[in-house]
C-alpha cells in the first residue's frame, strides 16, 4: 500500500497490519518514524528494511512510503499487487490543515490558500520530510505516488504522469467510498470480512483544541481557487482519474455489490460495539450472512481491531526489525529549521492547553 496521508490511510493502514500480524509476513518497514526513505539504502536510518526473514523478499508494505517504482518490483514478488487511497482536492485540503493547527497558524483554510507563500510551505516545518516529500500542502498526493515535484507546474508533464501512475494500482482506494472500497479489495483479493473489520483511525483529522478558524470550510471561492492550475489542480484530475476506473471495475458494478457493502457496514459496528465490552474468558459471535460466515470475536482479535495507529505503528517495525527500529520521528536540523520547528511545536502546544 502506497500510504498517502489525510485519505483514511491510518485506518486502511491498521486493517493490513492486522491482516501482516496474524499471517506472518515478511514486509519492508520503515527503520524510523513512521515513513519509509526509499532513496536510501537498506538498513539507512532514516530509510528502510525488510524483515523479520531478511533473506527473503517484501510481501507487504503498508508504513508511510513514496512510491518508487524501480525499488519496489526489485525488493517485492513478481506478483505483488498495488494499492492506494486518493481523495478530493478540497476535503483533503480542509482535513490537512484541522490536522496541522500549528502549521497554519491557526487560520482558516482560505487565509493560508489566499496569504503569500502559505500554501507553499515546505515539508522540513514538520521534520519528516526524510519521506521525500517537498511540499505539505501542494500535490501532496501526487507526491506521494512518485511525482516529481520539480514539475509542479506544468501540467502536461502532471497529466502524463497520472496516466502513467494511475494503471500501476490494482485498487485506488476512494476516500468518499472507503467502505465500499475495502469491499472490491475483498472480492478481489479473495479476503473476508474478518479480514476488513475496522475502527476508525482519525480520518477526520487531529483531535484537541484546534482554533475554530482552523474547522471553518473553505468557501465557495476558496474551493474554485484551489483545483486551479496553480494550487491542486493535479490532485484533483489524480481524484477523478482514479475515480473512473473504480466505477468501471467489475466488482462494482456486480449486482450484489452494494447490498454487499451495506451488510458489511451494520456487522463492522457490531464489531465495534462488541469489542468494547469484550474480555478475556469471554467469545461473541457475529452472525454469517451470504457474503460472511459467522465470525467469533475473541479478546485478542479485538485488541488489534482496536489497536491505535501509533502504537501499531511501532509494533509492525519491532516485528519486523526488532530493537534497531526508532520511533523517534525527526531528524537532526540546521539551527534555522529547528527554530522553525520549535516555534510551530509550541504554538501547537499553547493552543491545545490553554
Amino acid at each position: 500500500m502506497i500510504k498517502t496521508e489525510k485519505t483514511g490511510s491510518s485506518t486502511l493502514f491498521s486493517i493490513l497490519a492486522r491482516f501482516i500480524l496474524l499471517h506472518q509476513l515478511n514486509i519492508m518497514v520503515t527503520t524510523k518514524g513512521g515513513h519509509l526513505d526509499l532513496r536510501q539504502d537498506r538498513g539507512s536510518k532514516p530509510g528502510w528494511d525488510i524483515g523479520p526473514w531478511t533473506g527473503m523478499k517484501a510481501e507487504a508494505l503498508v508504513h508511510h512510503a513514496r512510491y518508487n517504482e524501480s525499488l519496489l518490483k526489485r525488493m517485492t514478488y513478481d506478483d505483488t499487487k498495488y494499492i492506494t487511497l486518493v481523495r478530493e482536492a478540497v476535503p483533503w485540503y480542509e482535513s490537512a490543515v484541522r490536522f496541522w493547527p500549528s502549521v497554519a497558524a491557526h487560520k482558516s483554510p482560505d487565509w493560508i490558500l489566499n496569504t503569500s507563500g502559505k500554501f507553499y510551505v515546505n515539508r522540513t516545518v514538520l521534520g519528516d520530510d526524510y519521506n521525500g516529500q517537498v511540499k505539505l500542502f501542494h500535490l501532496s498526493q501526487l507526491q506521494w505516488l512518485g511525482f516529481d515535484y520539480k514539475y509542479s507546474h506544468d501540467m502536461e508533464i502532471i497529466k502524463d504522469y497520472i496516466k502513467h501512475v494511475v494503471p500501476k494500482f490494482h485498487i485506488g482506494f476512494l476516500t468518499d467510498q472507503f467502505d465500499a472500497s475495502l469491499i472490491r479489495l475483498r472480492r478481489e483479493f479473495c479476503w473476508q470480512h474478518v479480514d476488513i473489520f475496522y475502527k476508525s483511525q482519525e480520518v477526520g483529522g487531529r483531535k484537541g483544541k484546534v482554533s475554530p478558524q482552523t474547522l471553518l470550510p473553505l468557501s465557495p471561492e476558496g474551493r474554485a481557487k484551489l483545483v486551479t492550475k496553480e494550487f491542486n489542480l493535479g490532485d484533483q484530475m489524480l481524484y477523478e482519474s482514479f475515480n473512473q476506473t473504480w466505477w468501471k471495475s467489475p466488482s462494482v458494478m456486480a449486482e450484489d455489490f452494494w447490498e454487499e457493502v451495506s451488510a458489511f457496514k451494520q456487522m463492522n459496528t457490531e464489531v465495534n460495539t462488541a469489542c468494547q465490552g469484550i474480555t478475556k474468558d469471554q467469545n461473541y459471535t457475529i452472525e454469517g450472512n451470504r457474503w460472511s460466515d459467522p465470525v467469533t470475536l475473541t479478546y485478542t482479535l479485538c485488541a488489534l481491531i482496536l489497536h491505535e495507529n501509533y502504537s501499531l505503528i511501532k509494533k509492525l517495525a519491532q516485528y519486523a526489525i526488532g530493537q534497531s527500529y526508532d520511533q523517534n520521528i525527526y531528524v537532526v536540523r540546521s539551527r534555522a529549521t529547528l527554530n522553525e520547528l520549535s516555534n510551530a511545536r509550541i504554538r501547537d502546544y499553547l493552543a491545545k492547553t490553554l
